[in-house]
């Protein structure tokens, strides 16, 4: 079902778009999309139709991707390193969770969850427990162009999501770096 027509205004305002573009990427004419507005005319369906997805795909260029919410900086820990290491880098960055590298390559994830959990299950943890013994599977990875959407569902069931770009990891995108988005 489709917006009521009065929203065609107010929507395309709000991208910030004119009626010469609307029409444009809609292929409905300029004129008829001024009728429309000044509530001079009813359009059929079919038009109406193509000037909501018009408006739909403008939404969606105009959304955010993951470039746009990433952190740079990514703190990632080596398999072969130890659980106090780990601590200390989670202390000192205020982080809950970093990426585990084997020869450069991401193969895990180690998180405040991992250490918690090892602690409720009674398993001995010592200064000498290395990263791999408690790291969860990896984290999943997108492109920079990701939409905020597709980020939000992937942050549903995983701790983080790293950014890639040509096979190398550029960013991370935590739940909290998605909360800010929304109080911008």
């Amino acid at each position: 079902m489709l917006p009521g027509l009065n929203e065609i205004k107010r929507m395309r305002e709000k991208l910030g778009i004119t009626q010469k573009d609307l029409a444009k990427e809609s292929r409905v004419s300029q004129s008829m999309i001024a009728k429309i507005e000044a509530e001079k005319i009813v359009p059929g369906y079919e038009n109406a139709k193509q000037i909501f997805l018009a408006l739909e795909n403008f939404t969606n260029q105009k959304s955010l991707k993951a470039k746009d919410v990433m952190k740079t900086k990514i703190k990632m820990i080596n398999k072969d390193d130890t659980l106090k290491k780990a601590i200390a880098i989670m202390k000192e960055s205020g982080i809950s969770q970093l990426p585990v590298l084997d020869e450069g390559k991401t193969i895990g994830v180690l998180s405040e969850k991992n250490i918690i959990d090892a602690l409720n299950k009674d398993i001995k943890l010592n200064s000498k427990t290395k990263v791999e013994e408690l790291m969860d599977d990896t984290l999943p990875s997108v492109s920079e162009e990701t939409p905020i959407k597709l980020l939000s569902d992937l942050l549903d069931h995983n701790q983080a999501v790293l950014i890639s770009k040509s096979g190398r990891i550029i960013g991370i995108v935590t739940k909290s770096d998605l909360l800010k988005t929304v109080l911008a």
